[in-house]
């Protein structure tokens, strides 16, 4: 598998926030980066909130979203975790996608919320995304409504 691009590695890096304790990447964030419509994507990540344990993602709450000078008015921001993004990876199964992840858990990784507190290599991280491709199968069909961002005929 080859490196993730640096350039998309960091331009993750610099969208990371430290929220409750986490690293995280908050929902207009992903679907920046991964080029997804962002209606589509918090619909997506509504429905994962039941269904995932704690520590994958969460929702902020008002205070938080106000002090990150989110747009008040809008719903609540999903803030994925580190696991949380490479659920996602999973769900999203494209070239695309698999670049972005591995970006972002490069990202993670280098900014030092590791799981385990090591570094990981590329062969950790495809591995990751991997895994979760391949147990994520059945989860597959709610991301077909997921659309690609920009001008829709």
């Amino acid at each position: 598998m080859e490196n993730p691009d640096l350039r998309l590695a960091e331009e993750a890096r610099r969208r990371l926030y430290r929220i409750r304790g986490h690293e995280v990447l908050l929902d207009a964030d992903a679907s920046l980066l991964y080029g997804i419509d962002g209606r589509n994507l918090q619909e997506l990540l509504d429905r994962l909130l039941e269904d995932l344990p704690d520590g994958l993602i969460f929702q902020l709450s008002p205070t938080e979203a106000e002090d990150l000078r989110l747009k008040s008015g809008r719903l609540l921001p999903c803030a994925l975790t580190e696991r949380g993004v490479a659920m996602l990876a999973g769900l999203l199964r494209s070239e695309k996608a698999l670049k972005v992840s591995l970006a972002l858990l490069y990202a993670f990784s280098r900014s030092g919320q590791a799981q385990e507190r090591r570094f990981l290599t590329q062969d950790d991280l495809a591995s990751s995304v991997t895994a979760v491709a391949s147990s994520s199968a059945e989860r597959s069909s709610s991301a077909r409504a997921l659309a690609p961002c920009g001008p829709q005929a």
